[in-house]
């Protein structure tokens, strides 16, 4: 995964996550069933102390820009900031990396301690999850590499390739 600063959606994680949310909201289905698409598709990370943190975080940011955040994610992405959880390449890159990334998360939790939940009360087409587009062993990664312009590389991995472009082509890297 590329980590390029510290924002929520600075990484290549939790961006393929606001890909897919915006593409399962294009086939207009309840926001129940994208939150269940989804969770199929990275059932794989679900207890992994490294992505899971960023996987709920990304999907309550996500969730909140369209106006559909829902109490289970928004809990699981309090209990996650509120327990320093998720936070191992920023601390893997220094202190002041680390100190940077616990900002933007208290500035989000602010957030999301604000954004009123919706009430989805569909129920979930289990038929439709059993699809193979949402097996985690069915998704396709792709790896690039972007020059920043002070010469340092950021090596990545995405399943969504023409979304990674046009983020970077909209938000160059410095």
């Amino acid at each position: 995964m590329g980590t390029w600063g510290y924002g929520i959606f600075e990484d290549d994680f939790t961006l393929d996550i606001q890909d897919y949310y915006r593409q399962f909201r294009k086939e207009e289905i309840p926001v129940k069933q994208i939150e269940a698409r989804i969770c199929r598709i990275y059932s794989d990370i679900i207890n992994d102390t490294d992505l899971e943190p960023l996987f709920y975080i990304g999907l309550a940011a996500t969730m909140i820009m369209f106006g559909e955040l829902t109490d289970s994610i928004k809990a699981n992405a309090i209990r996650h900031i509120d327990q320093g959880n998720g936070l191992e390449l920023w601390r893997e890159a220094g202190l002041i990396p680390l100190l940077r990334r616990k900002l933007a998360l208290n500035h989000f939790k602010k957030k999301l301690l604000k954004a009123t939940c919706i009430l989805d009360t569909g129920t979930i087409d289990e038929e439709d999850l059993m699809e193979d587009r949402f097996d985690p062993q069915n998704q396709r990664y792709f790896v690039y590499e972007i020059t920043f312009s002070s010469g340092k590389k950021l090596i990545g991995n995405t399943a969504h390739k023409e979304q990674r472009a046009m983020y970077f082509e909209q938000n160059p890297l410095k």
